[in-house]
């Protein structure tokens, strides 16, 4: 596993939905090519692995815990045995050296972003989730992220957990990348939901919506002038999660 993240609820962890930290990292492919590094780049086929431990003892590797598959229920497994680890998330495009995963409490939605295909291009996928370890449906799976306006050169999205708004409609996107966009960007947006049924998410507080259907991004970003306006981007797949 190699460049692993945090799962992100907010300031000191603020309304996070039980007693554990929650991290994800990618399963490395050896994929050699000569003056190249094998880790920054898409790792294909893409794997996530989800990793948990308790906050009093984020220290002490012996109470490390690796996700290994869901049960006949539908809750997740834990071993600490390293190599018995599944992947909580699959993308045979690839999965970007970097992930982000955020918590957004107004709609109880898990966000996992990273890139597919190939690095450096702008190639985003945005997954959500009722939970760390999913199911997953994809919500947008972009190639070249903000094209005209931003050079096709990204490579990390993280949605801000700060910059939300209460409902957890409106969103801040903070996003870097090489060239131009080597620096501290950021692009305002909103989320079309639907709606749930009742019961449906688990964790600390319970939802109001089933699955995000699409998103729309503000025309522009820090830095470069705008237009004005948004553009939608529908939902075209699902189910990108382990089995």
């Amino acid at each position: 596993m190699i460049l692993p993240t945090f799962l992100q609820f907010g300031k000191a962890y603020q309304g996070a939905r039980d007693d554990f930290v929650y991290i994800y990292a990618n399963h490395w492919k050896k994929q050699h090519r000569p003056g190249t590094s094998d880790t920054l780049r898409v790792q294909k086929p893409g794997e996530i692995a989800l990793i948990r431990v308790p906050q009093k003892n984020i220290m002490d590797r012996s109470a490390y815990q690796f996700f290994a598959g869901l049960d006949a229920h539908g809750n997740p497994i834990w071993t600490s045995d390293l190599p018995s680890r599944k992947a909580v998330f699959m993308d045979a495009n690839g999965v970007g050296w970097n992930v982000s995963v955020s918590y957004n409490p107004g709609i109880a939605r898990y966000l996992l972003t990273t890139e597919h295909t190939n690095t450096n291009k702008g190639n985003l996928g945005i997954f959500d989730g009722p939970e760390p370890w999913g199911p997953w449906t994809t919500v947008a799976y972009i190639s070249r992220f903000g094209f005209p306006w931003v050079e096709p050169t990204t490579f990390f999205w993280n949605f801000s957990n700060k910059w939300l708004s209460k409902d957890g409609k409106e969103f801040v996107v903070v996003f870097t990348g090489t060239r131009s966009n080597d620096s501290w960007n950021t692009v305002k947006g909103s989320f079309v939901v639907s709606r749930r049924s009742a019961g449906y998410g688990t964790g600390r507080k319970r939802g109001a919506y089933a699955s995000l259907e699409g998103l729309g991004f503000q025309q522009g970003r820090s830095g470069i002038p705008t237009s004005g306006g948004s553009v939608l981007l529908r939902q075209r797949s699902c189910a990108m999660a382990a089995p």
